[in-house]
This record gives structure tokens, C-alpha cells and sequence, in this order.
């Protein structure tokens, strides 16, 4: 194996006819640099002056290592990121989660580490950052009273873990300063499945005892029954309904309709003759369309609509 040499010289003729030796060398990035001067017209005195510059850290020229401002740049734009179009072309990122990152890193990290640069900032400032980040309160108005939560932190800590694991990968950094850090400790709510009963009761035929909107009604019994995603739901279309099944091939994200699911994997899920005609009303209004619309299928309701309905259901028939 051939062992690359720390610099080379060379001669080279000037105009005004002078012999001065020149010397190359490579840089943090293994990148040729420019020829340089050693302003000796000696092979054996230029050699001994680039050894010189070596001995004394000189020779090869200090890499300038960008502020996290600087760095961070265009991140999370699909326009302007160039992570994000590479891992577009090989292991894509789902839009909404683009969307998520680009708002945690917007609020929390952006403007904390601006101004420092990439080599500045270290484990401990990384770690002080995650003590403020669990004092601070939610930005939206609907919990503006409650502490950032466990699972929101450690989202944000793997987007900068993400994002210094790309300056490694670009050699700005030799290592991720996030990469020895331990995400906060998860306050998980016990979740616990509805009882038979409970459910008779929620999707009793008479669904106006409960609930005030026939759409959204249907709309959940049809996820009880099929275990199909909110984005699913919401994503589902009349041509995609058939006699005893629906074909799930899509969803509808934040950012609009996806023709995927999240897994990636179309699926048929079977529906019962009571299913199918609960549903033929909404066909029959919305066509080809989203099924759960109010709008003739153009668009579907929004999550907090079906979201607040369903929990005022639940309170109805606690």
C-alpha cells in the first residue's frame, strides 16, 4: 500500500526566469490544495522549510469550521436541504415528518446554537440545552400552560443528532457531540383497549344519542372495525369502496394526499354488508371522492374536527 507523503515540491520558472520551488500538500478533507511558495530556488532548503511549516502545524491550512448558523442554512427545506434530496433519492422521509422536523427545529434548535461554532459545541452544552428545553412551555395555544413533553424533547435531540451526524459525515466534525447523550426518560399513559360493552355503547345504532354528526360516526366505526390509520380514513375515496372490501392505497397528510400508506404496503381489508350500507350514503354524495367530507368529496374533515367529536362522544357515553 502506498503511504501518501505529508507534502511535495517542485520547481517552477517565473517570468523573470528565476527556479523556485513550490510544494502541495492535502488538506483535513484529504483535498489537494494549492501550490504554495517556499521562495527557495533549493530543493534541499524548500524540503527543510516545508518540514519546518509541519513541524510547527502550519503546513496544511486550518479548516474553517462554520457556526451552526451557517451550517444549518436551508435545513429541512426540501429546496435548499441537500440531506433531504439525498435521502429523497434512497431512504425517503415522509413529508409530514419533514414537516414535524422542520417546526422543532424552527422552535427549539435554530436560534439556541446559532452563533456557535460547529467544534464549539459540546456534550454538556448539549445536555444544559435539554434541562431548558424541559422548563419550556408549548407554543400552541391549546397547551400553552404545559411543559414540552418527554416524547417532544427526544424528538428534537435525534434532529440534531441527525443533523451533526451529517457534519461527521462531511468531516466538519470528527465526532457527534449528541452521540453519547440519553434521551429523557418517556412518561408513558397506560392505554387500555374499550371493553365490549363500551363499544356496543359508543357505536349504538342510535348514534345521535351520542354523537352529533352522522359522518364522523361512521367514519369511526369504520376504523374500529378495520384498524386503518387517522391519514387512511381521511385519505379513503369512494372508488376505493367496493361491495365487502376497501382498498387502503393512500392517505392524506398534512401536506395533502400521499398515494401511500405509511407502511408503504396497499392492503384490502374486508367490510360487513351492515358497513357497506352505512357508507352508501356518503358514496352516493361524494362519489369518487373523499368519502368523510363535507364538501362533496373534495376534501376531507379536518383532524380536529373528528377529533373533538370523538371525545365528546366518549364523555357522552362515559
Amino acid at each position: 500500500m502506498r503511504i501518501k507523503a505529508n507534502f511535495s515540491v517542485f520547481p517552477r520558472k517565473l517570468a523573470s526566469g528565476r527556479r523556485v520551488y513550490y510544494y502541495q500538500c492535502y488538506d483535513g478533507r484529504d483535498r489537494r490544495q494549492w501550490a504554495k511558495s517556499t521562495g527557495k530556488d533549493k530543493k534541499t532548503e524548500a524540503v527543510r522549510y516545508c518540514e519546518n511549516l509541519f513541524k510547527d502545524g502550519l503546513l496544511i491550512p486550518k479548516l474553517k469550521i462554520p457556526t451552526f448558523g451557517e451550517f444549518s442554512e436551508g435545513w429541512w427545506d426540501l429546496n435548499t436541504c441537500q440531506y433531504l434530496k439525498w435521502r429523497q433519492l434512497h431512504d425517503p422521509i415522509e413529508d409530514s415528518t419533514i414537516l414535524m422536523y422542520k417546526g422543532y427545529f424552527k422552535n427549539h434548535i435554530k436560534e439556541h446554537f446559532a452563533k456557535f461554532g460547529l467544534d464549539e459545541i459540546t456534550p454538556k452544552m448539549i445536555e444544559s440545552w435539554l434541562v431548558l428545553m424541559s422548563e419550556k412551555k408549548h407554543m400552541s395555544k391549546k397547551v400553552k400552560d404545559k411543559n414540552l413533553s418527554p416524547l417532544t424533547i427526544n424528538h428534537t435531540l435525534k434532529i440534531l443528532k441527525i443533523m451533526f451526524g451529517e457534519a461527521v459525515r462531511l468531516k466538519l466534525l470528527e465526532i457527534n457531540p449528541c452521540s453519547e447523550i440519553k434521551e429523557l426518560k418517556r412518561n408513558d399513559v397506560d392505554r387500555e383497549i374499550f371493553t365490549v360493552e363500551e363499544v356496543k355503547k359508543l357505536f349504538s345504532p342510535n348514534w345521535a344519542e351520542l354523537w352529533s354528526n352522522e359522518t364522523v360516526y361512521i367514519m369511526n366505526r369504520l376504523a374500529a372495525c378495520t384498524g386503518m390509520r387517522m391519514g387512511e380514513i381521511r385519505g379513503l375515496m369512494g372508488k376505493y369502496v367496493f361491495d365487502d372490501y376497501v382498498f387502503v392505497c393512500g392517505q392524506y397528510t398534512p401536506t395533502g394526499y400521499k398515494s401511500n400508506t405509511k407502511t408503504k404496503h396497499n392492503r384490502n381489508i374486508p367490510i360487513t354488508p351492515l358497513m357497506r350500507k352505512e357508507l352508501e350514503g356518503l358514496l352516493q354524495t361524494n362519489g369518487d371522492g373523499y368519502v368523510f367530507s363535507d364538501d362533496k368529496g373534495a376534501k376531507p374533515m379536518s383532524v380536529d374536527r373528528i377529533r373533538r367529536q370523538f371525545d365528546n362522544a366518549l364523555k357522552k357515553s362515559a
